[in-house]
């Protein structure tokens, strides 16, 4: 884990004049540029469910009141639908299950005839790892164990998430049913939390490091975001298991395994804040464990992160194509 939080975002307070912290060796965007590469952020908006004709909102699918999910079903048919679990980010602190980055999978899976469950998960520091890997868990069963009552094909599921829902996407993918990942206290004891694809859009991967190691070696221009004095994303998503040598726990590339559903990561070669190597990172240990076949990736140059370019319409129908071709038991 990051241990000065370069790597994290925090909002500065409105009317005050935030100071930051800078790690050398990096280069970061000054006053003059800023505002260039914030404009290329598609920013939070608000997604609006009776936009998707055949929907079922506001589905509690775990034991808490917080712990529920959107269902939004293709245009025509009865199912059973493939489903596609979409995974919200917000650096684990913020976001929802109703934010308009769904919009990275949403257009290409009802093209494809998927059906699309929007998850919602406890945010940090209310709650920490393994608590909110929790919640996506228990979604993945609940939709598995009612499966017929919500037309979705069990053996058909996959699972796209963007930043710190792209973390929770690799993880999930990486860890099913691996027992002190699970969270069955919170409903669905004994059923599958695995899914058959996954879709990361530009997650964080490698906890160990700081990712100053990372930009300083790219030279890759930073977003200053970390306030001084302020606690990090990751210490406080991750405080949990806070001890250096724990970090390997919280890190998805540490779980790789032969089994591993097919995973598709897609990554700005601008981003400046999810250094683009921890997705070359992960892809790299997936083919090695699991042959080349099983991860691909596509770095696109010239694209920052959460860009406005990663949540039209084309991008949602790669990552749905991608998905389609794995359930077709096509190489993807």
């Amino acid at each position: 884990m990051s241990e000065n939080g370069s790597g994290s975002f925090f909002a500065p307070v409105p009317g005050e004049s935030p100071e930051y912290e800078f790690a050398p060796g990096c280069r970061y965007y000054g006053p003059d540029d800023i505002g260039e590469v914030r404009a290329r952020f598609a920013m939070p908006d608000q997604f609006d469910p009776a936009s998707v004709p055949d929907r079922v909102t506001d589905i509690r699918y775990g034991a808490l009141e917080e712990q529920k999910l959107d269902l939004y079903y293709p245009d025509g048919g009865e199912g059973p639908f493939p489903l596609i679990f979409y995974v919200h980010g917000g650096g684990w602190v913020m976001g929802g299950r109703r934010d308009s980055s769904i919009a990275c999978i949403l257009p290409g899976a009802l093209e494809q005839g998927f059906a699309v469950a929007s998850v919602e998960y406890r945010l940090s520091p209310g709650t920490k790892f393994p608590e909110n890997l929790y919640d996506v868990k228990t979604a993945v069963r609940c939709m598995r164990a009612n499966a017929a009552k919500y037309r979705v094909d069990p053996d058909r599921f996959g699972m796209a998430g963007d930043s710190a829902g792209g973390y929770f996407t690799l993880m999930v993918a990486a860890t099913a049913n691996v027992p002190a990942l699970e969270g069955e206290q919170y409903g669905w004891p004994g059923v599958s939390s695995a899914v058959q694809a996954a879709v990361d859009y530009y997650g964080p991967v490698d906890m160990e490091r700081d990712f100053a190691e990372y930009f300083a070696a790219s030279g890759v221009r930073r977003l200053p975001m970390q306030l001084k004095g302020k606690p990090t994303m990751e210490e406080m998503e991750f405080s949990s298991v806070s001890a250096r040598h724990l970090s390997p726990l919280v890190c998805p590339h540490r779980y790789v395994h032969p089994d591993m559903p097919p995973v598709l990561l897609l990554h700005g070669a601008e981003d400046c804040i999810v250094p683009y190597q921890h997705s070359e990172l992960m892809a790299r240990r997936i083919r090695e464990v699991c042959g080349e076949d099983r991860a691909k990736l596509l770095i696109y140059p010239g694209l920052v992160h959460s860009d406005k370019d990663f949540m039209d319409g084309a991008s949602s129908r790669v990552a749905a194509e991608f998905c389609a071709r794995v359930f077709r038991g096509e190489k993807p």
